[in-house]
């Protein structure tokens, strides 16, 4: 089910850092933007990165997108799903077979928290198929990726006031979010998994992660995984007119 909103055609993904660029020999994959998948909560929350505030409201949740051709890796096979997560502020995210470099830098100093935060709760919002836990998870990641841990202050914020007219299910992904953030460095959950990142870049569109299971490289095994977490209405080919638009996350 896709929550793309005429409402939001204008609004951008967010969080702070973009990722490191790579070389044009590097790796590739294209993909499609295909639907909003395990449909995400309204939230309020800060587009500019640093100082100052810009407060909208915005939907978040993971992005499913179509594999439509694969260079230099064996990670993705063609004519597979798979879910992404937006990792930036300044682009929005296309909806045109779009070719983004496959960075294996691991030079993002947010890499090691976002893979405990993977590896803690990534099982919990693929078995719970809801709105709630993946608006969470990408809150979470934006929260990481700005260089905090604090949803309420920082380079990424959600803002307080607005939150006091959200849904219930709103207040509950964010409830969610901060409290995988505080426990995330106290010992108290374990990782129990072992994801791999996958960081996708491209100048000219949102850059995106990935979370790859171990067991499930190349991607057909990982986005079976994916399929059967969605159920049956996941993941099913919506095929966009070519074009970049602001689809939010």
């Amino acid at each position: 089910m896709s929550i793309l909103r005429n409402s939001f055609s204008l609004t951008l993904c967010a969080v702070a850092l973009a990722c490191a660029s790579v070389g044009a020999s590097a790796a590739t994959v294209t993909l499609q933007y295909d639907q909003q998948q395990f449909v995400g909560q309204g939230v309020s929350i800060d587009m500019n990165a640093g100082p100052g505030t810009d407060f909208r409201t915005i939907p978040s949740g993971s992005l499913g997108m179509d594999v439509n051709g694969v260079s230099g890796t064996d990670l993705f096979t063609p004519d597979t799903g798979i879910l992404a997560w937006c990792v930036e502020l300044s682009q929005a995210v296309s909806t045109a077979n779009t070719v983004y470099n496959i960075d294996s830098s691991g030079t993002q100093s947010w890499l090691s928290s976002l893979q405990k935060l993977v590896n803690q709760r990534y099982t919990e919002v693929l078995s719970a198929a809801d709105g709630i836990a993946s608006s969470a998870m990408q809150l979470a990641v934006w929260e990481l990726v700005s260089g905090g841990t604090n949803l309420r202050d920082g380079n990424f914020q959600v803002n307080p006031v607005q939150n006091v007219s959200y849904p219930t299910e709103s207040h509950a992904a964010v409830a969610k979010a901060q409290n995988w953030l505080d426990e995330l460095n106290t010992g108290a959950v374990p990782e129990t998994d072992n994801y791999r990142i996958v960081v996708l870049t491209n100048n000219g569109a949102q850059d995106v992660v990935m979370f790859v299971p171990p067991s499930e490289v190349p991607l057909p095994g990982a986005a079976l995984l994916f399929v059967s977490a969605l159920g049956a209405g996941g993941l099913a080919r919506r095929r966009k007119g070519a074009g970049r638009k602001s689809v939010l996350a």
